[in-house]
């Protein structure tokens, strides 16, 4: 194991342009577009705020990164191997840049969370993601859901990304998560306001659709480089 993170992820499943996201893949790799709850949805964003990690060895280490990173799940056609494939990031702080997938770039954010609840009643949730760059890039993300049922599962996926598709992670992950929203599966009573602009975001946000979000209130990662 090289080292472990513990955070809060929001998950968006968006619906792009199927060409302009092949575009900007690494030759010989094919997205894979979502099923059940995001249907159709061929872009993932993933905004994190982090909580704790430690090295190798078990040590912490401070870890008040806040950052979005967003990607696909994609499958190479002459090997067979199915990745993730990390397509850009914003990050703070600014030392976080560009980190390990080489596609960082550093930024401003502002992120506020609230969850409300009256005795035994449901748990509101309202959160907000407004993050810049130096340049025109601008995204920002308003969420306002009621928690339900959510599940707890074990994920490992492979991770790579478009700077460096020889290089990837493994990573080995407890996650408990819920589709608060999803157009696919009819559930839409949730307030969600996103938007993404300026160059960055030109290519693969122009035009895109939110299909469904989940929130992932706790998730463990255990990352591995590979042998």
């Amino acid at each position: 194991m090289n080292s472990s993170t513990t955070e809060a992820r929001t998950v968006l499943f968006v619906r792009t342009d199927p060409d302009k996201l092949t575009k900007n893949l690494p030759a010989g790799w094919a997205a894979v577009p979502g099923s059940g709850a995001a249907k159709d949805a061929n872009l993932v964003l993933i905004l994190v705020e982090g909580f704790s990690q430690s090295d190798a060895d078990g040590k912490p280490a401070a870890y008040p990164d806040k950052y979005a990173v967003w990607g696909t799940s994609a499958k190479n056609a002459q090997s067979g191997a199915v990745a993730f494939m990390v397509m850009g990031g914003m990050i703070a702080p600014a030392q976080g840049a560009p980190g390990a997938y080489g596609v960082y770039r550093p930024a401003k954010v502002v992120m506020t969370k609230t969850a409300r609840a009256t005795e035994g009643g449901p748990t509101l949730v309202e959160e907000s993601w407004d993050m810049t760059t130096e340049g025109e890039d601008r995204l920002r993300l308003t969420a306002t859901y009621e928690r339900g049922l959510a599940t707890r599962a074990r994920v490992e996926p492979r991770v790579s990304s478009v700077a460096k598709p020889d290089f990837y992670r493994l990573y080995k992950a407890d996650q408990v998560s819920e589709f608060v929203y999803s157009v696919p599966s009819g559930r839409k009573t949730s307030r969600i306001a996103f938007s993404a602009s300026g160059p960055l975001f030109a290519d693969l946000f122009e035009g895109a659709e939110v299909m469904a979000v989940a929130a992932v209130p706790a998730y463990h990662r255990q990352i591995y480089l590979p042998d």
